[in-house]
């Protein structure tokens, strides 16, 4: 068997993107995972989307039989990335070019981090650990409609840099944050145009915050928490109300954020406000 392996950025052309729906379609066949999500098909067209792919080919059949997608969902320099490989190429080596090729791609654009999104398949998994990944954490994707609430409790508005002290504090109570984290962290959501950090008011205090993202016609949160002496008074499912408004207002189709399985706490939250299970995704990190 003859292949090559080659990489290519957003947006992908008319005939890469049919090779690459086939190949989606026929290993969900196999796999029952929806691959042309996690190859994130709603941004091959996109000039602006941050991101690369590693393909290779079968030459003596000139076709496309293995994919890895990395992408920088939300401008963090970070890349979360997927694979997806043809049944029959599967456990031949594959892989591993994929990889190579993911590193060479992450050091040109100089990566902060990476993070591997896998499903439950256990070959696959092992494949990661010899490539020098352990296992991080395993996550429910949730979502809700976006839709019109009423009855939101407070104000929401854009953050300011003089709400950065009681957002260190409800990141290091949240999260466990340290203060130049979380400066950071706000900085690089700043820079991105898709991602907002608000937070929400109760006569002029600083009550809670979101961060959130646009992507692929989903807004997401990417960060939730309350200041810890108002919790446990419908703050939270308040805002919750005002993320699926101005979903609406923007006209997305719906919410969605991740959860990691073991927080019983927010789960149970969030199935409280409207939010069902989409699927669980496992996540790898380098040693």
């Amino acid at each position: 068997m003859n292949v090559f392996a080659m990489k290519a950025t957003y947006p992908l052309d008319t005939l890469t993107q049919q090779e690459l729906t086939q190949l989606c379609e026929d290993a969900a066949l196999t796999d029952g995972v929806n691959y042309l999500e996690w190859m994130h098909e709603q941004d091959w067209n996109e000039w602006d989307t941050r991101g690369f792919f590693v393909f290779i080919y079968d030459e003596d059949h000139d076709r496309l039989v293995a994919a890895l997608s990395a992408f920088d969902a939300f401008g963090l320099h970070a890349y979360e990335w997927s694979m997806v490989i043809e049944p029959l190429y599967r456990s031949i080596g594959l892989e591993e070019v994929l990889i190579d090729g993911l590193k060479h791609g992450l050091e040109e654009r100089q990566a902060t981090g990476e993070m591997a999104v896998v499903d439950q398949r256990q070959e696959m998994k092992q494949v990661l650990e010899q490539q020098g990944y352990v296992y991080s954490s395993s996550k429910l994707q949730m979502m809700t409609a976006a839709q019109q609430e009423n009855d939101v409790e407070f104000n929401v508005r854009p953050y300011q840099p003089d709400d950065l002290q009681v957002v260190q504090q409800m990141m290091s109570d949240g999260f466990g944050d340290l203060p130049e984290e979380t400066e950071e962290f706000i900085a690089l959501m700043d820079e991105e145009s898709s991602s907002h950090v608000f937070v929400a008011t109760q006569q002029d205090e600083v009550v809670a915050m979101v961060t959130t993202a646009v992507l692929e016609r989903q807004l997401w949160i990417t960060s939730f928490t309350t200041l810890a002496s108002k919790r446990r008074q419908g703050i939270a499912s308040n805002l919750v109300k005002w993320v699926k408004n101005e979903a609406y207002r923007q006209q997305l189709e719906s919410v969605r954020l991740e959860v990691e399985t073991e927080n019983i706490e927010a789960l149970t939250f969030y199935k409280q406000a409207g939010f069902e299970v989409v699927e669980q995704v496992d996540y790898y990190i380098v040693k």
